[in-house]
């Protein structure tokens, strides 16, 4: 899938870039006796003739042997312009141990990418 990148280790940010009308995904994989610790999440849409709707941002994983799922939404911008979200999690979102944490920008429309930057700890 392009956009999609899948990591794993203690380095943070990531960065996902998607192609234009495409969803940037970002999996992060802990080890088996790792875990994600989501800090904050940035994502963009690129700038072009304007979103035709709002874009849906998840971020979905496990904590405490429960399904957790955090839904955003960006809502459409006038053409030329890039909206945006940022949301900070202190001191963090600890999700369950070798528990891969999936968060996913869906696409921005015809001639429209989308940006993902997450500030996370991925043992």
């Amino acid at each position: 899938m392009p956009g999609a990148i899948t990591t794993s280790g203690p380095a943070a940010p990531y960065n996902v870039n998607s192609a234009n009308n495409t969803a940037a995904v970002l999996a992060l994989a802990p080890t088996a006796t790792g875990r994600v610790i989501l800090q904050s999440l940035f994502a963009q849409v690129g700038p072009g003739g304007g979103a035709t709707g709002a874009i849906a941002v998840t971020v979905g994983g496990t904590s405490s042997g429960n399904a957790i799922v955090l839904s955003y939404t960006i809502a459409p911008g006038a053409a030329g312009t890039s909206p945006y979200l940022d949301v900070e999690f202190p001191p963090g979102v600890a999700f369950d141990t070798n528990t891969t944490v999936t968060i996913t920008v869906g696409a921005g429309g015809a001639g429209i990418f989308t940006h993902l930057n997450v500030a996370a700890t991925v043992t």
